[in-house]
C-alpha cells in the first residue's frame, strides 16, 4: 500500500508543475495539491547583436513562454520543492553567466526571484557550402 501512494505522489508532481506553466503562463486553470509559491525570471542582454527573439523559458522541462531583454515572466501557483529552470534557444553568439540553469527551492506563498544574464557577440556567420562535380562552392574564401 505504501508503495502505491508514493508511486500516485510522484505522479502527482510532476502534473503540478506542468499545470504550472500554461499557455496563458500565469499557472493551472485548478490549484495544484499542496501550498504553492510563485516565481519571476528576468533577462538581461548586453553586447554589440543581442538576441531578437530572446528565448524559451522551462520549469523542469515544462515550456512556460518566451523572454526577451529587460522582460520578466511570472509563474504563479508553483508547488513548493526544488525546481530547475532552464533557458533554451538562445542565439549561439550569446553566453549566459552560469550556465543556462538554474535550481531554486519555492516555498510556500514566497515569491523567488531568478534574473539571468547573457552577453551576445558579435552574430555567428552561417554559410552555406556545396561540392557538385565541378562547380564547388567555397566557404570563407573570397578570393
Amino acid at each position: 500500500m505504501k508503495r502505491l501512494i508514493y508511486f500516485i505522489a510522484s505522479l502527482a508532481l510532476p502534473l503540478a508543475v506542468l499545470g504550472a506553466c500554461n499557455p496563458d503562463f500565469d499557472g493551472p486553470e485548478t490549484d495544484p495539491p499542496g501550498p504553492t509559491g510563485s516565481i519571476v525570471v528576468g533577462l538581461s542582454m548586453t553586447g554589440p547583436q543581442v538576441d531578437r527573439d530572446g528565448c524559451g523559458v522551462r520549469l523542469d522541462d515544462a515550456r512556460c513562454g518566451r523572454l526577451q531583454a529587460g522582460d520578466d515572466l511570472v509563474l504563479s501557483r508553483v508547488p513548493t520543492g526544488m525546481h530547475t529552470l532552464t533557458l533554451h534557444g538562445l542565439e549561439a553568439n550569446c553566453s549566459v553567466t552560469g550556465g543556462t540553469a538554474r535550481t531554486l527551492q519555492v516555498l510556500k506563498d514566497e515569491v523567488e526571484f531568478v534574473q539571468f544574464y547573457a552577453n551576445c557577440g558579435p552574430a555567428v556567420k552561417r554559410e552555406i557550402c556545396s561540392d557538385v562535380g565541378e562547380l564547388t562552392a567555397r566557404c570563407g574564401d573570397e578570393s
